[in-house]
């Protein structure tokens, strides 16, 4: 205990004694007149939220206090009066949009339609961002503007929500009544573990971002490949573009951003998949696509149709890109879920696709040259590297998109001078050409 002196400016003082806790983490009760609340907030895998606004709330003039979460995710409000009732609450609302994509909307509806339960009351919370305390159609279209950027937030939930660390689910899957604050009465001693749970809204895998320690991950898995066929168009020109794509028997959705240069997109249609208004938006001149259907199947025609205008002459191949400027580019592939990343291919003729190897650029060269190739469908390929005896010293193998493909070989990688050989094999083509090395 010390005592605390004020004087005024005519020298009149007087005091009062104040209890000093040393240490928030001492492992003794406080005996002095005030005592210190502390907690954290962390997610349901222990990661610690950083930068929630932690308040303390209590009938007395001076509160509320507030404190923000550092990277720890702890907060620590000390010097409170003993006998008041104190209330605890967290409040986050940034970045909605983090960790929110078309597969959380995947994983919603497979719940909703019942092919899958989750895990887990927490995931129940994350995915009611309508907060009507069930999980239905409504939340799958929230979401789903949230990700179009229609809108900037969840219509009626916060970006996080907190709940109580110690809160027992009487019913795992009905959590609906749980505390998002935590009630101390008549405080006594020091309360240190007064920690939450942080609830990412609409996040169902849980790939949010807590804390700027934790980095963003990327775990594609392959590629997905849509496909147009290229052609020229003239200024003023009407034109059809349907949209082709890889295999999609297992295909459960996919985002995407995609960039249009010098054309004026009219609208978009339905042909091989079924394309609703509440699957895109048209701003400027990018297309927002977040689409995903109730179970996957095959499409033998195209996806979908664009209609657009031509601002000026060119070909389709130099004024559509497909990219992760206002949403990532990523599709989701079998019962596992595989993150696969997105590309636009464009073809002469969808009917031609063929084999193709072609000679390597520069030939003859001296550091480095790039083999490519065609490929008439996504799959796995072999290129084999060989001296001029046939002696195999090089190979890469992997799986590659539809349509053209390059290879880059480095020299110090193959280690072999004058003339070589390559081979390439997938499925059962098999070609072989020269190349050759310079000193």
């Amino acid at each position: 205990e010390l005592d605390v002196y004020v004087w005024d400016a005519s020298g009149n003082n007087d005091h009062c004694t104040v209890g000093v806790l040393v240490s928030g983490n001492c492992d003794r009760e406080n005996n002095g007149s005030s005592a210190t609340i502390a907690g954290n907030i962390q997610t349901k895998a222990g990661d610690k939220v950083e930068d929630v606004e932690v308040s303390v709330v209590a009938g007395l003039p001076e509160y509320p206090f507030t404190k923000i979460t550092d990277l720890t995710g702890e907060y620590t409000f000390g010097n409170n009066p003993l006998g008041y009732n104190y209330t605890i609450k967290p409040y986050h609302n940034h970045n909605p949009l983090n960790g929110v994509s078309t597969l959380d909307i995947v994983l919603i509806q497979k719940h909703i339609l019942g092919l899958i339960e989750f895990e887990n009351a927490y995931d129940l919370i994350a995915a009611d961002v309508t907060g009507d305390d069930r999980i239905s159609a409504q939340d799958l279209l929230d979401i789903r503007r949230l990700i179009l950027g229609q809108t900037t937030e969840f219509s009626n939930a916060t970006s996080w929500k907190f709940v109580d660390m110690d809160q027992v689910f009487f019913d795992q899957t009905s959590p609906w009544d749980y505390d998002v604050s935590i009630a101390i009465d008549d405080l006594q001693a020091s309360e240190m573990s007064e920690n939450f749970i942080g609830i990412k809204m609409g996040d169902i895998n849980g790939n949010a971002i807590a804390n700027s320690s934790m980095a963003a991950e990327s775990r594609s898995t392959g590629v997905f490949s849509f496909q147009i066929e290229d052609q020229e168009v003239q200024l003023g020109q009407t034109i059809s573009i349907p949209v082709y794509a890889d295999d999609m028997s297992e295909i459960l959705g996919y985002q995407f951003t995609a960039s249009f240069d010098g054309l004026h997109i009219k609208s978009i249609s339905s042909e091989g998949i079924q394309i609703h208004d509440e699957n895109y938006r048209l701003t400027d001149n990018k297309l927002v696509m977040s689409w995903n259907p109730e179970r996957a199947h095959a499409v033998e025609d195209a996806l979908f149709i664009i209609e657009a205008t031509s601002n000026h002459t060119g070909l389709l191949s130099t004024m559509i890109d497909i990219n992760s400027s206002l949403v990532k580019a990523e599709a989701y592939k079998g019962e596992s879920y595989e993150v696969q990343d997105i590309s636009l291919e464009f073809i002469t003729d969808i009917d031609e696709l063929a084999y193709v190897l072609y000679q390597n650029e520069p030939n003859p060269f001296v550091s480095t040259t790039i083999v490519g190739f065609d490929l008439p469908k996504a799959d796995t390929a072999t290129l084999s590297i060989f001296d001029t005896d046939g002696k195999l010293v090089k190979t890469y193998t992997g799986t590659f998109a539809q349509g053209h493909n390059e290879i880059r070989i480095d020299r110090e990688d193959i280690n072999i001078s004058g003339i070589g050989y390559y081979q390439l094999e997938s499925g059962e083509f098999s070609s072989t050409k020269t190349m050759i090395v310079l000193d």
